[in-house]
């Protein structure tokens, strides 16, 4: 091949290595880490679910998914490093925290495949606050996990959740946290919209901290 032909392949083959290292989402030291037994199952367990995540989801979520999993985890070795960590340890926490990430996705994906009833996973429908809500079919007919979660926009260090049960009466359940189950919140449910509100009670409980809200309509969302 002419070396003009080869200087202009070079930085194809360069954005090809970038691009690989990238996905597999390793440390220059991955083989030597590969001796530590934490690090090894750490490793393997997340490159498990990000094959399980790739056969699952859309290319196109997946490709999204895989970008900012990647870059959770690479926020969490650089926090970990910087306060003295390891770097064996650090990476071995990130794919903890990769794999909750992915497992986490997959959970919502297969909510927007399976929308019976009122189970789902649906979007917080507000200027304020980014968030979701979850409700998931539980044991019983009229019993369903529920998970919500709230982060104020201008203030990112301000969130709340609540992560608990509710259950169903007609299209209404009041949702208690399993740390606290006398200070429920009522959902209402209206096709593919949840509305939350917050009951007095609720509000003086602290559950949340100050400027944080549930109040409001959540959108679901469908495959």
């Amino acid at each position: 091949m002419p070396a003009s032909s080869l200087k202009k392949c070079f930085p194809v083959v360069c954005m090809v290595l970038l691009a690989a290292s990238v996905v597999c989402a390793e440390p220059a030291n991955h083989a030597k880490f590969m001796a530590n037994g934490e690090y090894k199952q750490a490793f393997e367990t997340y490159s498990a679910t990000l094959q399980e995540a790739k056969k699952r989801l859309d290319a196109k979520d997946f490709a999204a998914v895989q970008n900012d999993v990647q870059a959770v985890m690479a926020d969490s070795v650089q926090e970990d490093v910087s306060s003295g960590t390891a770097e064996v340890e650090a990476w071995s926490t990130a794919y903890g925290v990769g794999c909750e990430s992915l497992n986490r996705e997959l959970k919502r994906d297969w909510l927007r495949r399976h929308p019976e009833g009122v189970q789902g996973f649906y979007r917080m429908q507000s200027k304020a606050f980014d968030g979701w809500l979850i409700v998931e079919k539980g044991e019983r007919p009229d019993l369903y996990a529920v998970q919500i979660y709230a982060i104020q926009k201008n203030e990112p260090n301000n969130s709340g959740e609540l992560d608990g049960f509710g259950i169903l009466k007609g299209n209404a359940m009041d949702a208690v946290d399993k740390n606290d189950d006398q200070n429920p919140v009522s959902i209402t449910f209206k096709g593919d919209t949840a509305t939350i509100a917050e009951p007095e009670a609720f509000k003086k409980s602290g559950a949340l901290g100050a400027g944080v809200s549930f109040d409001g309509d959540f959108a679901r969302e469908k495959k």
